[in-house]
């Protein structure tokens, strides 16, 4: 009895235990449990629509769901990986494959928000990814480039600059709200940088690449 007793009470700890987490904050559980100065990477892939079977470098990783928050895939070691996406369908090869080989930089939360259409035009997403820099100002740099030209970009809803944007110095005290839109096609809003202070001071002096593609409206 004193056993059933004490599983009983294990279990109590481990429910209560699940509900209290802060999950908002492992991002920053998983930096301290590592330290700055690990070799690894993560990524993290949201869905904009459907769901997504995840591949790094040819092997399957998991299923991101439209409903899911995100998914992250953390250690991946640092340098050259190939990503790829395929959107579950009932009809197989109806959508193509997202795949692209991106730089894993040391300690940086690569990310890939995108929805894989049935063609490049209805297909839509960013991806961020960086690159480290002996430039340490107190900025990082911004780079935002678009497969479609002169696309208008609103930084924090005040600074409208069209695209490509090239190194331009942003600071890290907060983070970024970034609106991307053109005529004839849907407006992309996001966020970049992390919300936690720490983390971002980290960024001083790292390139960040930032790549948008935008769903053009049906005529």
């Amino acid at each position: 009895m004193k056993k059933v007793g004490f599983c009983i009470i294990i279990s109590i700890i481990a429910v209560l235990g699940a509900i209290l987490l802060p999950w908002h904050k492992l991002d920053s559980y998983k930096d301290k449990l590592l330290g700055s100065n690990n070799n690894y990477s993560s990524l993290k892939i949201y869905s904009l629509g459907g769901d997504m079977k995840i591949y790094l470098d040819n092997e399957e990783k998991g299923v991101i769901k439209n409903q899911d928050p995100y998914l992250e895939i953390f250690p991946i070691d640092i340098g050259s990986h190939s990503v790829k996406l395929e959107r579950i369908a009932s009809q197989e090869g109806f959508y193509p494959y997202f795949e692209r080989n991106i730089d894993f930089e040391k300690g940086f939360d690569t990310v890939i928000s995108w929805e894989i259409g049935p063609t490049d035009e209805s297909s839509s997403g960013w991806i961020l990814y960086a690159q480290s820099s002996n430039k340490k100002e107190g900025n990082a740099f911004l780079n935002i480039s678009s497969k479609i030209d002169d696309c208008k970009v609103l930084l924090n809803n005040t600074e409208g600059i069209e695209t490509p944007i090239i190194d331009k110095a942003i600071g890290l005290d907060s983070q970024y709200h970034i609106k991307v839109s053109k005529e004839g096609y849907q407006e992309l809003e996001f966020q970049i940088l992390p919300e936690d202070q720490e983390a971002r001071n980290r960024l001083d002096g790292y390139v960040l690449y930032v790549e948008v593609n935008l769903y053009k409206l049906p005529i």
